[in-house]
């Protein structure tokens, strides 16, 4: 059985232990041998992502190994392996967020966990607005102007 799709947006709030509470939702979307760790990074996008613990196995089995890596493969590693954390949910589901994963993006206490299809992204709650506003101004663009580009194809 894989993990299901992870989807949705939720309104949450990190306490003074900076423990953040995992919807149930989600929890039960999760393959139980997934078990109750995941793994969180820094993503590409400058956000926590966070993967359940097989699939993020999956990815770290599909990279290449070996001792002989160029700068730029070590740099992804780097980038992508070490700074990534290994964190457990207790029984109420809570899981702290690692110090370190905090200070690097700022997302502050007021977050919102945001479902991206095979993992989670940690943000901020008011840059997720506005990151949401953009992007239904950049498609209601891009339909405007597909619309224009169909009907002067048709004239």
């Amino acid at each position: 059985m894989k993990t299901g799709v992870l989807h949705g947006e939720y309104e949450l709030t990190l306490d003074e232990k900076n423990r953040l509470l995992i919807p149930a939702d989600i929890r039960r979307r999760l393959n139980p041998t997934d078990g109750t760790s995941f793994f969180i990074k820094l993503g590409t996008n400058g956000v926590p992502w966070i993967y359940s613990s097989a699939r993020w196995n999956e990815i770290a089995s599909e990279g290449e190994s070996g001792m002989d890596l160029g700068g730029d493969q070590l740099d992804h590693i780097h980038f992508h392996y070490a700074m990534t954390y290994e964190v457990e949910w207790d029984k109420q589901g809570r899981a702290v967020i690692p110090e370190r994963i905090l200070r690097k993006t700022g997302i502050g206490k007021e977050v919102m966990l945001v479902g991206s299809k095979d993992h989670l992204e940690l943000w901020n709650r008011a840059a997720w607005e506005e990151h949401t506003d953009a992007l239904l101004q950049m498609f209601a663009s891009r339909r405007k102007a597909g619309q224009v580009q169909q009907s002067q194809g048709t004239v």
